[in-house]
């Protein structure tokens, strides 16, 4: 009962569901259990919360089912402290953690702390470290997305104007690996621009 008093809440992130055989979550588990229980908190399994096949780079804080759950328990709990297992994990967008999570339980509760398991000091986005560290994470995933789209025009052009491979995107149709516009592409375009400002899923649906 006494280390109750010092309950902690944990977040887990793999950006694709094609990582689940290098046992990424196992890992992050493990390490953020052995680093509460070394700084004597109580963290009970159903408060770590999963985002799974979930981009920190393409979707904001504010959109991560598992990050939004562990909010609300955060608010709602006697919380003491929120422990990520490293950087990448937080955030690759640079400010969407800090502006849609951090700002909004710091304000209600003041004395909530923040770890990562790669550092022994407490988490803060006023630290250049942490500041530095999430740079370095956005330009990383800046940079593997240029090399995605880079190596997807090689082998399109290798292929003769040809798609080699792959379901078809939304809004196109395939013929003999060519794709050509379908009828419901102004559809899809319109979707794309209602979620670009920023409507939810629910509410593009009604639409």
């Amino acid at each position: 009962m006494e280390n109750k008093r010092n309950l902690a809440v944990a977040s887990i992130r793999r950006s694709s569901k094609k990582q689940e055989g290098n046992n990424s979550f196992q890992i992050q588990i493990d390490a953020i259990k052995k680093y509460a229980e070394d700084r004597g908190y109580y963290l009970p399994d159903n408060f770590i919360f999963y985002d799974d096949g979930v981009s920190a780079f393409k979707i904001p804080a504010g959109q991560r089912k598992g990050l939004n759950q562990m909010k609300e328990v955060v608010l709602s709990e006697n919380i003491q402290a929120i422990i990520f297992y490293d950087f990448s994990r937080i955030d690759r967008k640079i400010y969407s953690f800090v502006s849609e999570f951090y700002n909004d339980v710091i304000e209600k509760k003041p004395y909530l702390k923040f770890y990562t398991t790669t550092n022994q000091d407490e988490w803060t986005p006023s630290d250049l470290d942490v500041k530095l560290q999430l740079l370095f994470a956005n330009a990383e995933s800046v940079k593997k997305a240029r090399q995605s789209i880079d190596g997807q025009i090689t082998v399109l052009s290798s292929a003769g104007g040809k798609r080699p491979g792959a379901v078809a995107p939304y809004g196109y149709r395939q013929i003999d690996k060519v794709l050509f516009v379908s009828d419901e592409a102004p559809i899809v375009l319109f979707i794309f621009h209602l979620a670009a400002w920023g409507h939810s899923t629910q509410k593009i649906a009604s639409i």
